[in-house]
């Protein structure tokens, strides 16, 4: 069997790349992607426009809850996501870990999704992942989803809402026929199609000729 395209919407997306990981530190790579959709610039030792090292996401204990916290790379927006009590260990031993490059991370996440069963996974893939999971299946809006992103309510709206009200309307047309590949353009706006021309009915002819 060839590798899957494109597998933001299989649900058993985290277990397989967990399980396609051959080190702690990779399957916290995997676990921290998958649980926040967070760019992958942010874990990496790429510096900012500024030069400046970016801060590490931190592990942060509150009450009985347990909190993953991280800086939004592009408005510097704190944000933070629940951590499994299962994914845990994995993410502290990737955050442990001395910081890779943004090149290096991409290598390693395409090289596990292929062991996966996987063809191109990226960061984006999980982030879209992320997302589609949180207005899919834990029932956010568009307008939550855009606040746990970090991102404008009009890219949330652009890149996601129509599959979103096909999936829950439990429509065969899911499997996206342009899927999203993480190279988009984001701030493009959505193409202009031509409306679709209604056909005249022999009582407009009439209609018209009179």
């Amino acid at each position: 069997m060839g590798a899957t395209k494109y597998p933001i919407l299989d649900p058993d997306l985290k277990l397989k790349m967990l399980g396609a990981a051959l080190t702690e530190e990779d399957r916290g790579l995997i676990a921290t992607l998958w649980l926040t959709g967070m760019h992958p610039c942010i874990i990496s030792k790429d510096k900012d426009q500024d030069g400046n090292e970016r801060p590490r996401p931190e592990i942060v204990k509150e009450g009985p809850m347990t909190y993953i916290y991280w800086k939004r790379a592009k408005t510097g927006k704190r944000l933070r996501e629940p951590v499994p009590k299962e994914l845990q260990p994995s993410i502290e031993a990737f955050l442990k870990a001395p910081k890779k490059s943004v090149r290096y991370n991409y290598e390693r996440i395409k090289a596990i999704g292929l062991r996966a069963g996987y063809e191109g996974v990226s960061a984006s893939t999980l982030r879209h992942s992320r997302c589609l999971r949180g207005l899919t299946v834990e029932g956010y809006t568009i307008y939550e989803m855009a606040h746990k992103m970090g991102c404008t309510l009009d890219v949330v709206v652009r890149n996601y809402a129509a599959l979103k009200d096909t999936q829950m309307q439990g429509s065969p047309s899911i499997a996206m026929a342009e899927p999203l590949t993480g190279t988009e353009d984001l701030t493009a706006p959505p193409p202009r199609t031509r409306p679709e021309r209604r056909k005249r009915s022999s009582f407009d002819r009439l209609r018209h000729m009179s």
